[in-house]
């Protein structure tokens, strides 16, 4: 069975990109600060989308998840690479992942450009670089200690991380 989680729900991109255009430096900080911002304002819902996840893998052994938002770089980019990062995965291996989004979407370029224009933003939107992920891990380790103290100032606490991290893994390996 797979189930849907869509980002906008949690992250309506109209209200997020719209606030943090008119009221700070989106347009100087660009994705580094929109990610920072999104650590920063958003915890309860990050929380809540690991919750999600937890108890959709949790209900039946043949879930799937399929997590995305409009475009699936940038929100999406960031859970999965929070999701990642509570895995241990090793940060070059979330990079790389990430970085794949820019072949994935080279069809959607220039709509994507199009649509930052539409809302006061340039190319420099478009593209994923490696330094988005790298800056977001190391600015969450860095305010906040690592994801799991992170996740856990929202109530998705230290059991509920064991428990999410056991749902990837078959006969204690992780799930491919």
């Amino acid at each position: 069975m797979l189930y849907i989680l869509y980002l906008y729900v949690f992250f309506e991109r109209k209200f997020v990109i719209q606030y943090v255009v008119e009221k700070s430096g989106l347009k100087e900080g660009g994705l580094l600060f929109l990610n920072k911002e999104i650590i920063d304002r958003c915890g309860a819902m990050i929380a809540k989308i690991f919750e999600i996840i937890l108890e959709t893998l949790e209900s039946s052994n043949n879930s799937s998840v399929l997590v995305h938002c409009a475009v699936g770089k940038d929100r999406t980019g960031l859970i999965a690479a929070l999701i990642q990062n509570l895995l241990e995965v090793p940060l070059g291996s979330i990079v790389e992942g990430y970085m794949k989004s820019n072949e994935n979407l080279k069809s959607h370029h220039d709509a994507m450009i199009h649509e930052a224009e539409k809302m006061g933003m340039g190319q420099e939107f478009i593209e994923c670089k490696p330094e988005i992920i790298e800056y977001s891990i190391d600015y969450l380790n860095e305010k906040y200690g690592g994801i799991s103290e992170y996740l856990t100032l929202f109530s998705f606490d230290t059991e509920k991380q064991n428990r999410f991290k056991r749902s990837f893994m078959i006969n204690n390996s992780p799930k491919n």
